[in-house]
């Protein structure tokens, strides 16, 4: 019923029926990614339109509208049985002709990062519409948009500080981590539930294989290949924010990470309000840098294990799904978590609560020991309650800087009940 509705007054307005929205957090890529698409034939974009957030973010379309249906007088929504998708789609139409005046009749492509937080409004605003959500490195992201006032100059700051347009985030990296945080699990759980209508890009994966991610991203939104856009982002490094908008190489994925950088305080606060969405969403990096300075070859976790762990015991591996790190002569490994079936879980705990009920129900299966490598260390500054969980219940027989191995008995040696 809607989607003929807006059909109907779609053709007759001439409206861009399947218009595309490219979401993320700021400083993820959603400019350039915008502007190489607009390098298609059938494609256009400008500039970012934050007023439609404005009017209708934060949920306002619904309350106005429930506001308007609910109103006890003789209203026009109930009296007519209008729902709130046909009301919100009408609505759209309204905001399409903005841009379809100015497209010169190509499908039309936003790019305003903050739409990731009002996404399934604009859903049902805009029922044609593909959402493009690219997901940038955490680190990196944050990197940037607490560096974001070092590009501009004193009289340009005070401008935008005075008239209301420096966001918190470009002040505080705790503000940072928080947008980083907030915007990521919104373009995360669109895509999760309107697959069909929504996909997640990685950034990296747009500066390293172009080729094959365009070809991915034309399928999706399904228009014709074209050279155009690849083209473009191999030999422009687009920075709308800043007035270096060109320059001769595209912006590619830094390899040093932040990390090196960021003081205590900072790395806590990371720590903290990020990783556990990395964590719920498979994110975390192989080898992540809150593990320098700890270091061990597989060789050496290999050799340790066997001269702490007895023979014949089955020990648990903090694996993330390596099974090089379960072979150990003389010595039974399980993945740590796994899942039913034995193999890795495939996803890390999403908090000390998960990993300590699946740390014991494996121990009643039979396990008795725990071994943490090097690069899943950051395990026991994580999960916090886990850690104090394994040091208050069992001992650790080995702590070096290549693995730690506790023994699933208390400290008097005997399996807990």
């Amino acid at each position: 019923m809607v989607s003929e509705i807006y059909r109907m007054f779609s053709e007759r307005a001439s409206i861009c029926q399947n218009p595309i929205f490219i979401i993320g957090s700021p400083r993820s890529g959603t400019s350039i990614l915008a502007l190489s698409l607009a390098q298609h034939s059938n494609l256009w974009t400008s500039g970012e339109s934050y007023f439609i957030f404005d009017l209708f973010g934060a949920n306002r379309l619904l309350s106005a509208y429930k506001r308007a249906y609910n109103d006890p007088s003789d209203n026009l929504l109930k009296k007519e049985d209008v729902s709130f998708q046909e009301f919100a789609a009408l609505i759209g139409l309204g905001i399409n002709t903005i841009f379809i005046s100015r497209s010169g009749g190509r499908r039309w492509i936003d790019h305003t990062p903050h739409h990731v937080l009002m996404a399934e409004t604009l859903a049902d605003m805009f029922p044609g519409a593909h959402f493009l959500h690219i997901l940038r490195d955490s680190q990196h992201t944050i990197e940037s948009m607490s560096r974001f006032l070092d590009h501009f100059t004193t009289a340009h700051k005070s401008r935008l500080i005075d008239g209301g347009f420096l966001p918190p985030w470009a002040t505080e990296f705790s503000e940072a981590c928080k947008t980083w945080t907030s915007y990521a699990e919104a373009g995360l759980q669109l895509t999760r539930r309107f697959p069909s209508r929504c996909m997640t890009i990685r950034y990296e994966d747009l500066a390293a294989h172009p080729r094959e991610t365009f070809d991915y991203i034309f399928g999706f939104i399904g228009v014709t290949t074209e050279d155009g856009p690849r083209l473009f982002l191999e030999s422009h490094r687009i920075n709308s924010s800043f007035g270096d908008a060109v320059g001769p190489d595209v912006a590619r994925p830094a390899r040093r990470s932040p990390w090196s950088s960021w003081s205590t305080a900072q790395r806590s606060t990371f720590l903290e309000l990020v990783v556990p969405t990395l964590t719920r969403w498979g994110l975390i990096p192989t080898n992540p840098p809150w593990t320098t300075g700890r270091s061990g070859s597989i060789e050496e976790l290999r050799s340790l294990v066997q001269q702490s762990v007895p023979p014949a015991a089955l020990a648990l591996v903090i694996s993330k799904g390596d099974d090089r790190l379960l072979d150990v002569d003389g010595v039974r490994t399980w993945h740590f978590p796994r899942d039913e079936d034995g193999s890795y879980l495939g996803y890390h705990p999403a908090d000390s609560t998960e990993a300590i009920a699946r740390l014991e129900a494996l121990r009643e299966a039979g396990a008795d020991h725990l071994i943490i490598p090097a690069a899943s260390l950051w395990w026991l500054d994580y999960y916090h309650d886990f850690r104090t969980h394994l040091d208050h219940h069992y001992n650790a027989v080995l702590q070096h800087e290549a693995c730690v191995i506790y023994s699933l008995r208390d400290s008097q040696g005997d399996v807990r009940a």
